[in-house]
Formats: structure tokens, C-alpha cells, sequence
């Protein structure tokens, strides 16, 4: 996050959120712990990995049905999402979680903010999809049986303890307690986590609905996502040949636009006119198709 010049081995720019830290000089790299320590003052990077309890773990009745109650997780499933999370943290320097739930996952956010200002970057590994559960079909990420971080179209009383929604990212967002930079990238590795029209408002669509609520760019897919070499945990994903979709960056832009309002203050100083017309600021979803495969450390943004 900080301008370097390796000729004279010193930063020629001061760290974004020095403000923050005012007992560390502005120029110092890891609170000058500089052996054994990364530089913890920069923008931070956050990895999620979902999982579930034990016994929550997939079961299937006589007739190959999911018991109620039990999630999609297996061992093979939480130790593999723990591990994409891990190799973040190992090779760029993310913290690193394990969640079992949507409160955790905008608890962590909290934490981080707090502890650092900012969130640059945010992985989520987990299973998502749409809720069987609901008859609207909500997307949402799982974790915990029905305890996951969905839209905010949810029926509450079919919900566990523990769950949260986008709502409550907003919330926290507007209440400061959560922050992310200005060009931070929330990327998950999940299935249907868009929809086939991503720029299009779905119940289906939870990517559409993080993106518009909060401003944060997401990359996701709308379809199933897999390893692109079950032998490597190497960050990279893709569609499978015999399934239709593609990995999706979702942006929000800006735009305004024109439209008429009762005029309020006809036959004082508003004129005559029964309508008035006001710009009106609205936002759209911008769509980029990154095609059926991707690699989460291509969006990293490497530190200086």
C-alpha cells in the first residue's frame, strides 16, 4: 500500500491509514519487528473458509435425499476450504478464519476493521447456493445448518441462531464498524453465487445484491465451481466442461437521472408548473465476464 524505492531502501509514501497508528513512525515497515514480522500497517487482506459442526456433516436417507438438519460439508470439504484461506495467509499475508456462521463472517469484518482500518481484500471458501429451505429460493453462502449469510429476502423463523444477512453488512458499513478500501474486491469461491443474467436483481442473484447494497465489487460464478486440479490447492477454480456459466466480476457504477416530482411549492416560489424536474442519483451493475476459469491470486493486489 506504499510507494518503495528499493535504490534507496526506504518508502517513498506513507501509509494509508497512518493516522490510525499515530505511536508508529509513518515511514516504519513492521513496526520495525522487521525479522520475524510482515508490515501489519497497510490495508488488510482477509480469508474465510466455511465449515459446519460434525454433526451436521452430509447424510443421506434411504432414497439419497439430505436429512434435515445436515449441510453439504464433509471432512474433504472443510479441510479443503481451510486450506485455500491458509495458503492466503501463508503466501500474501491474509488472516486467516474458519466461520460457521453469517454473524462470524461480518463479526471477523468488525475485527479486522478495528484492528487495521480497512479491508482491501476478501476471500470467502464455502459452500453456496440457493436456499432449499425457502420457498423464494434466497442465495446465500452455507456454513451451519440454516445459519448461513444470506439475501435479505429470508423468512426468519426458518433461520438458526447465528444467521446474518447482507442487511447487516449495510448496516455495519453505515456504522463505521466495518470498512473496506476503495477498490476492495470481495472474491468467493462457491457455486451460484450469481445467476445467468448477473447484471439482472434475482432472488438467485446474491452477488447482484452484495454488489448493489454495499459498493463492493465481487468476482463469483454462476454455476458449480470446482478445483481446476483436485491434487493442488492452488487457488484456482473452475466450471466443469458439462455445465453452462461463468465466472462473473460485478461492479457498481454511478449514473443520474432525470425525473419529475410534484411540485410542492407551486404558486409560491415554484412557479405553476404541477411537476418539477430533479437528477436523481441511481446505481446499475456493471458486468465482466471472466470466462470459465480464474485464479484468485490474479486479483490480488500484491503489496510494494
Amino acid at each position: 500500500m506504499r510507494i518503495y524505492d528499493p535504490r534507496l531502501g526506504r518508502f517513498l509514501s506513507v501509509d494509508p491509514i497512518s493516522s490510525e497508528y499515530p505511536w508508529n513512525s509513518t515511514y516504519a515497515f513492521a513496526e520495525n519487528d522487521v525479522i520475524r514480522s510482515i508490515d501489519l500497517d497497510g490495508l488488510e487482506k482477509l480469508a474465510l473458509s466455511g465449515a459446519a459442526p460434525l454433526s451436521q456433516y452430509n447424510k443421506k436417507g434411504p432414497d439419497g435425499a439430505t436429512l434435515p438438519g445436515r449441510t453439504a460439508f464433509n471432512r474433504w470439504h472443510v479441510a479443503g476450504f481451510k486450506a485455500q484461506a491458509d495458503r492466503l495467509k501463508k503466501e500474501y499475508g491474509f488472516e486467516s478464519h474458519q466461520v460457521f456462521t453469517g454473524q462470524q463472517i461480518v463479526s471477523r469484518l468488525k475485527q479486522t476493521t478495528k484492528a487495521h482500518g480497512n479491508v482491501s481484500f476478501l476471500a470467502i471458501f464455502t459452500h453456496s447456493g440457493v436456499t432449499s429451505t425457502d420457498p423464494s429460493g434466497v442465495g446465500g453462502l452455507f456454513m451451519s445448518y440454516n445459519a448461513g449469510l444470506y439475501q435479505n429476502k429470508v423468512d426468519v423463523g426458518s433461520r438458526s441462531p447465528g444467521y446474518a444477512t447482507i442487511s447487516d453488512i449495510k448496516k455495519s458499513m453505515t456504522e463505521g464498524t466495518i470498512k473496506f478500501s476503495k477498490d476492495a474486491t470481495v472474491f468467493i469461491d462457491g457455486c451460484n453465487v450469481t445467476s445467468s443474467s448477473p447484471g439482472v436483481a434475482s432472488n438467485q442473484n446474491f452477488a447482484y445484491e452484495f454488489v448493489m447494497s454495499t459498493g463492493i465489487q465481487v468476482i463469483a460464478t454462476s454455476a458449480k465451481s470446482v478445483l481446476v486440479d483436485e491434487k493442488k490447492l492452488d487457488g484456482s477454480f473452475k466450471v466443469p466442461d458439462d455445465k453452462p456459466g461463468s465466472f462473473y466480476r460485478l461492479s457498481r457504477e454511478e449514473y443520474w437521472e432525470e425525473e419529475e416530482i410534484p411540485n410542492y411549492l407551486r404558486g409560491t416560489y415554484g412557479g405553476d408548473s404541477e411537476t418539477i424536474k430533479v437528477s436523481v442519483q441511481k446505481f446499475r451493475i456493471k458486468v465482466e465476464n471472466l470466462g470459465r476459469e480464474v485464479k484468485v491470486d490474479n486479483y490480488i493486489k500484491k503489496d510494494p
